[in-house]
């Protein structure tokens, strides 16, 4: 390390922190915006729920309130309708997740895009 760079060092002025403090900076919410640490995320939702075939409908009234957003084009998707397993895509934030993850037999799975190795994008 330079001396100059040692001297920063011991007054605090180069750490952690202050080289990374645009990370930090996401990490936190000013004036109730969202911050990126907090952004939607998408997420294969599985749901358990044994009886009669799940709707969308069911599946809204079900997240209801939690900030789950649901993709109405895809799912109800049954994995094993004997025993009531169904999948949904959907996003949401952390806190929207782990409020979800509160109702009985909820699991949330990351969905990531998947596509061909190699291919640019257009």
């Amino acid at each position: 390390m330079s001396p100059a760079a040692l001297s920063l060092y011991t007054k605090g002025l180069l750490g952690y922190k202050s080289r990374h403090s645009s990370i930090f900076e996401c990490g936190t919410a000013k004036d109730r915006v969202v911050a990126r640490k907090d952004a939607p995320r998408p997420y294969i939702i599985q749901i358990d729920r044994p009886g009669p075939r799940l709707e969308i409908g069911d599946v809204r009234e079900m997240l209801a309130g939690t900030g789950v957003q649901i993709d109405a084009g895809y799912g109800p998707i049954p994995l094993d309708p004997l025993i009531g397993r169904y999948v949904v895509r959907g996003t949401a934030t952390q806190s929207a997740r782990q409020r979800a993850e509160k109702i009985r037999g909820v699991r949330f799975f990351g969905d990531a895009k998947i596509g061909p190795i190699g291919q640019p994008e257009h």
